[in-house]
């Protein structure tokens, strides 16, 4: 992938999803943490760094099986938003070790996407940052699931790309603003195949949410994530970039067709 691709994911994603350090349960009640990162069944949970809030030491299987099992056992939490369980539970992830997180997941969503892409790593920033956000919210098999989709990146047609990439709404209000923007990656991604402009440049708009004063003024969040993003000009492996862990990937949103 992409380095620009790479720096501004976690900013883009966190965007759409929301950073949330505990667990929580989904609008399917199924647990849930991070960056929208599915811990659901408890196997998913027991591999990440939670550290006690109340100690500051990281927690073993025990424990966190058993906040686990608190969180899921309230089936009502799901519709009452993620901050519900907020005060009832203990373990915590930090801004690292949900940097971890995300950087494993995307490590095995890259290496999907090369797999399924022979020509991934020769796309457009932008399409390649679609690609990732299509695989975050419905796992990197979603080729499968939009064979259209698929069709149209084997081409490098980004404009057909944008039309055939909407995952369904319905019950989900929260993809709405997922869809718009994978559709607005892929146009950008088009234009800039068309003019043969620099592969390896993110043009999307991304907010840098990671710094407080970033995350509450746009103007000052997209000069953040300009000023990051300007000495970029290579493309990484996934296994030079990022950390490497097993994550669970969540279920996947059918296409709304």
């Amino acid at each position: 992938m992409h380095t620009s691709v790479r720096i501004a994911f976690t900013d883009f994603s966190a965007r759409l999803e929301g950073v949330v350090h505990w667990m929580y349960l989904d609008v399917l009640g199924l647990v849930t943490t991070g960056i929208g990162n599915l811990i659901d069944p408890v196997a998913g949970a027991l591999t990440l760094p939670w550290v006690d809030k109340r100690s500051g030491e990281r927690a073993g299987e025990r424990e966190i099986r058993r906040e686990w099992s608190l969180v899921k056992s309230h089936p009502s939490a799901a519709r009452q938003g993620h901050r519900v369980l907020e005060g009832a539970t203990y373990l915590r992830l930090t801004a690292a070790g949900i940097a971890e997180v995300v950087g494993a997941r995307m490590v095995l969503n890259d290496r999907a996407l090369q797999q399924r892409f022979g020509n991934f790593e020769l796309w457009p920033a932008d399409a390649q940052l679609a690609a990732h956000s299509m695989a975050w919210a419905c796992g990197p098999g979603f080729p499968a699931i939009f064979p259209r989709l698929a069709k149209a990146l084997d081409a490098s047609d980004y404009a057909s790309a944008a039309r055939e990439c909407r995952m369904r709404e319905e019950g989900n209000p929260g993809i709405v603003p997922r869809n718009r923007a994978n559709a607005d990656l892929f146009m950008i991604a088009s234009e800039v195949a068309e003019d043969g402009g620099d592969e390896e440049e993110l043009r999307y708009p991304v907010q840098c949410v990671t710094h407080s004063d970033c995350a509450a003024d746009l103007a000052l969040g997209l000069a953040c994530m300009r000023s990051r993003l300007s000495p970029v000009g290579s493309t990484v492996t996934a296994e030079q970039s990022l950390p490497e862990a097993p994550i669970v990937h969540p279920p996947s949103p059918l296409p709304d067709r």
